[in-house]
């Protein structure tokens, strides 16, 4: 499965499940079954009546359904924020809700930890540099013309690009 939010009706019923579980009140599951189910055919509803498919909240993904990344709005976490850890998985989540883990199958905990207590981390700490530097990657493939295919060895070469995927991309930057 892969790590974005683009689960199956019944992953998804998983995700409330233990989150309800983790109420345990009868009264409390019935009212959050009742508002979900509300809340789910409200978007619907919304998404029906949609200008464009770029204005709907969720988009059709196989057999499964995902917020539009049109929608996404995204913060830098600072070293002061609370984060949250399970203690299961380990996978960090910037928010909490019951200290359930939203991670599929997953019935860890979430745990308040603090940045500066974590593990050093590559990624961590490269995305806490003020200055990653560019990132550039092309893709190598059959379908590019040979002189664009040529450009982009020699860019590669040159370092002008990072990352080079392709069947091809391999063998030539051994060379």
């Amino acid at each position: 499965m892969s790590s974005y939010w683009s689960l199956t009706e019944q992953e998804a019923r998983d995700l409330i499940y233990i989150l309800l579980y983790s109420m345990r009140t009868d009264r409390a599951v019935a009212q959050a079954v009742t508002a979900l189910r509300e809340f789910w055919e409200t978007i619907q509803r919304c998404d029906e009546h949609a200008p464009s498919s770029r204005d709907r909240l969720l988009i059709s993904v196989l057999d499964a359904r995902r917020l539009n990344p049109d929608w996404w709005r995204l913060h830098l976490i600072s070293s002061s924020d609370v984060l949250y850890q399970c203690d299961t998985c380990g996978r960090l989540q910037a928010i909490s809700i019951r200290a359930v883990c939203p991670r599929y199958r997953c019935l860890g905990t979430l745990k308040e930890v603090q940045q500066q207590d974590l593990e050093p981390n590559h990624y961590l700490l490269l995305y806490g540099e003020s200055d990653m530097g560019r990132l550039r990657v092309e893709e190598h493939t059959a379908q590019l013309d040979k002189e664009k295919a040529r450009e982009f060895q020699r860019e590669f070469k040159e370092g002008k690009t990072v990352i080079w995927a392709g069947a091809r991309a391999k063998t030539i930057a051994e060379e």
